[in-house]
């Protein structure tokens, strides 16, 4: 299934993806919104624009392609796997980003606002010249294992709160 852009508001309606690939390639302002009727998530949301919003929303997998420079603005849970790779860029902004899989930086997965938390459940890999960084003392929470492989980066702020209850291997 390709779309351009997702809006699920109003009286709303329900699409389901039956396990299959949802690619949206739409960028900018209102790319994926849905503020009525039900997304019943199983497969994976792929966002190939160059700029897509991600408003708030459940997803099973979420993962991004190309350039993509894309940017939370309402609070996203991921009930599986999130994918950050290589050339892609992800920012939450002061909303919650949730992960209950595994997440995986090839690229850049930034948390810029001291209001929202980033919860990753699941194992996270930072991969080679990948960056998870966290800009304005907001709060990371790790369930997992951290691994930062040769080359990959975790920056945090000075006044961030981070906890992991899993190991950190660098």
């Amino acid at each position: 299934i390709s779309i351009g852009t997702f809006n699920q508001n109003g009286a709303g309606g329900t699409l389901v993806d039956n396990g299959n690939t949802v690619t949206v390639t739409g960028t900018g302002a209102n790319t994926w919104v849905k503020s009525a009727g039900t997304f019943t998530a199983t497969g994976t949301v792929l966002f190939t624009g160059a700029a897509p919003q991600i408003g708030a929303a459940n997803f099973n997998h979420l993962s991004l392609s190309g350039t993509a420079a894309a940017t939370t603005t309402g609070a996203v849970t991921v009930s599986g796997n999130l994918a950050v790779p290589s050339g892609t860029t992800l920012t939450e902004g002061a909303f919650n980003l949730s992960v209950t899989g595994t997440t995986t930086v090839g690229g850049t997965l930034t948390h810029n606002s001291a209001t929202g938390t980033m919860t990753l459940t699941g194992d996270v890999t930072i991969n080679n010249l990948g960056v998870l960084s966290e800009t304005a003392a907001g709060a990371f929470v790790f369930g997992g294992n951290v691994i930062i492989n040769v080359g990959g980066t975790l920056t945090e702020n000075g006044a961030a709160t981070v906890s992991i209850a899993g190991n950190l291997q660098n």
